[in-house]
């Protein structure tokens, strides 16, 4: 019979045994909650990104309709100096040039979206996302030392991580902000431009 003193404790051999997947310790709910989050919001980045994508592939369109409106247009330019009335004259050529000024501009807005507002600018995320944003990585990082990307990487904790996805959110989402503003502004410009474009060619046949 064993003594009331003895509390030795025996195993369970019906016990299951703890999963290697189980959390243990007091930070492990909260790295997981942190890695949770960060897949979230890397895939709000990439949504951010894609309308960063569709910003630039709306202003390259812009600029194709602009080109396209100006090859067929330019040309006849030509046309108001042969025999045309002096006053279908005058009034083709005001409407051509202010069609040409909303196309300037139109083009310009286009580019100002796609292109960056200084070709050697350093962009924001340098300094601010080293091992999450492309952009902050090469400046972070050289080519040539793929190894200590890779230690950075390893250092960090998943929350530091996710600290630099939530910078890189907030730097796209203020491109993309930019981005589309001008772009819209381009597309109305465009929008002004049509219907000008139009009266300019309906003025050049009647005096043809």
């Amino acid at each position: 019979m064993a003594s009331s003193a003895d509390t030795s404790v025996t195993a369970d051999p019906t016990a299951a045994p703890v999963p290697s997947s189980v959390p243990l310790g007091p930070n492990a709910g909260s790295i997981e909650q942190a890695e949770l989050q960060t897949r979230n919001l890397i895939a709000a980045y990439e949504q951010i990104a894609q309308w960063i994508r569709f910003a630039d592939t709306k202003a390259a369109l812009v600029l194709t309709v602009n080109g396209l409106f100006a090859s067929f247009l330019i040309p006849t330019v030509s046309d108001l100096t042969a025999g045309t009335p002096r006053g279908l004259a005058i009034a083709a050529s005001a409407l051509f040039i202010v069609w040409a000024l909303f196309v300037g501009l139109s083009c310009l807005e286009a580019f100002r979206c796609i292109l960056p507002r200084a070709l050697n600018e350093v962009h924001p995320a340098a300094g601010r996302s080293p091992n999450f944003h492309p952009a902050a990585i090469a400046a972070h990082c050289p080519l040539d030392k793929p190894d200590e990307f890779v230690r950075d990487f390893e250092r960090l904790a998943p929350r530091q991580f996710r600290n630099q996805v939530l910078r890189g959110m907030l730097i796209e989402a203020h491109i993309s902000t930019s981005k589309y503003r001008h772009v819209i502004a381009s597309i109305r410009l465009l929008a002004a431009a049509a219907p000008l474009g139009f009266a300019y060619l309906t003025v050049l046949q009647l005096g043809i």
